[in-house]
């Protein structure tokens, strides 16, 4: 076995990625401690009411959008975003009894079943009277109704979409998205009057991404004290996902 091509190519990865990691621990540690500090230093609130998770989506887009980001960071937030975060979601899952999780299971599978059907079908329809590109068209509606981005870029690989069509698609789903993680969980909490099952089959059937799922859930739990929506939703984003595979493949 060579150690010392182990070796190197690990010491290669850490001064890869390192630097982006270090700086979403800094971010995450920032917006915990502003959160903390508005909410009980500023408004006077014995606990805070100002979610960290918000405060930190606003220095993401900043950063993103405001600042140019060094190439050095890119490669270890690349990581974080596509490994660590889905790494943390399973880590949330887990949290889950068997009981809870058939629970959720039994309840969340019928709304899956048919959130899929309709995600998928209803925009061809509608586009018989909207006359779009066709390859635009799929992409969105396996973007809505599987997994965002993610499914997007599986689907547009496998039917040969054009460039366009495929940021167009995918620009579209961030964005809405994006308004989704921040909007749903007050939402949420009008439809429902707090029941948490209902609130995270909502949030976790009706937003595109897992990560976004599990942002807008920390959103529910932070604003209205109700962690267990964290873990439905988050089961929930998941048998999602799950269930719809087969429909990317």
């Amino acid at each position: 076995m060579d150690t010392n091509g182990i070796f190197a190519s690990g010491t290669g990865w850490i001064r890869k990625n390192i630097p982006g990691i270090v700086l979403i621990g800094i971010f995450a540690f920032l917006s915990e401690r502003l959160s903390a500090f508005i909410g009980v230093n500023i408004l006077g609130f014995s606990r805070s009411p100002v979610s960290p998770v918000m405060i930190a989506m606003i220095f993401g887009l900043i950063l993103g959008n405001v600042f140019a980001l060094p190439g050095f960071f890119r490669p270890g937030i690349g990581f974080g975003t596509k490994r660590i975060l889905r790494f943390g979601i399973v880590l949330l899952g887990l949290r889950l009894s068997v009981v809870e999780m058939a629970h959720v299971f039994r309840a969340g599978f019928p709304v899956i079943a048919v959130c899929v059907f309709v995600g998928l079908f209803l925009p061809h329809l509608l586009n018989r009277r909207l006359r779009l590109p066709s390859q635009l068209v799929t992409l969105i509606s396996v973007g809505t109704s599987i997994c965002g981005v993610s499914a997007i870029i599986a689907t547009s690989e496998s039917i040969g979409a054009e460039k366009e069509h495929t940021a167009y698609a995918v620009g579209t789903i961030t964005l809405f998205g994006l308004a989704a993680t921040v909007l749903y969980p007050a939402v949420a909490w009008l439809l429902f009057s707090g029941n948490s099952l209902a609130a995270g089959l909502l949030l976790g059937t009706a937003i595109h991404d897992t990560s976004q799922v599990a942002g807008a859930a920390f959103l529910y739990q932070d604003y209205f004290a109700d962690p267990f929506v964290v873990e439905a939703a988050t089961v929930q984003g998941v048998l999602e996902l799950q269930n719809a595979l087969p429909e990317v493949a």
